[in-house]
């Protein structure tokens, strides 16, 4: 699918699975493959053309977080909206149409929510992920393993995207950890099978019925 327009999001039925409404980056790489001087071109891009969805951020974005050297930004006209902030207001948007716990992410999902309670027994879906252990030396190398399982069998399993550090809070610029598609499956499996995003559809079903 070429992109990932809003109106895709209230179609989305609750059997259907969210992977193939990702959009997909036009570049055959990863994020971390871009050079410096892309990095300071994607910055200046930024600045000077902020998409809509951005609109909630402040304009200067924590360098460990928000900043676009860690966002890959299309270069064609109809598509000029950064692809991992696109992920994530879609992400947003779905959650608000259908409950977190009855939403499928991909094709695969119990293989995924299994493997994760394999390789991290000590994972809490509820609780705030401590950044600086999911990416200390050990964590990397754990979190490499597991990704590496999903190599064939999830499209992009390592491209860039963001997720929320805790299932209680919306995005925000304080709340979202860069990380790769596969953590991103991974991490929000667990969060919907144990029915902690059902709250942002419960809010939003609220807000429309006030």
């Amino acid at each position: 699918m070429p992109g990932c327009p809003a109106v895709l999001c209230s179609s989305l039925l609750p059997h259907q699975h969210l992977e193939s409404f990702l959009v997909q980056p036009l570049h055959d790489r990863t994020l971390t493959s871009l050079t410096n001087t892309e990095h300071g071109q994607l910055e200046k891009e930024r600045k000077n053309h902020p998409p809509q969805c951005l609109r909630k951020f402040p304009p200067t974005l924590t360098p460990k977080r928000l900043t676009t050297s860690r966002i890959l930004r299309s270069n064609s006209p109809s598509r000029n909206v950064p692809v991992v902030v696109q992920h994530m207001e879609t992400y947003w948007k779905i959650l608000e149409k259908v409950k977190g716990s009855t939403l499928r992410l991909t094709k695969i999902d119990d293989e995924i929510y299994e493997h994760l309670k394999t390789d991290f027994p000590e994972f809490d879906p509820a609780a705030t992920i401590n950044e600086d252990e999911m990416k200390s030396k050990s964590g990397k190398e754990r979190w490499r393993k597991f990704m590496m399982a999903y190599e064939k069998k999830v499209d992009d399993y390592n491209f860039g995207t963001m997720v929320r550090a805790s299932p209680k809070f919306e995005y925000g610029q304080n709340e979202v950890i860069f990380a790769p598609r596969m953590q991103f499956y991974a991490i929000e499996i667990a969060r919907n099978r144990n029915g902690l995003n059902d709250w942002i559809y419960e809010k939003a079903q609220a807000a429309k019925s006030s």
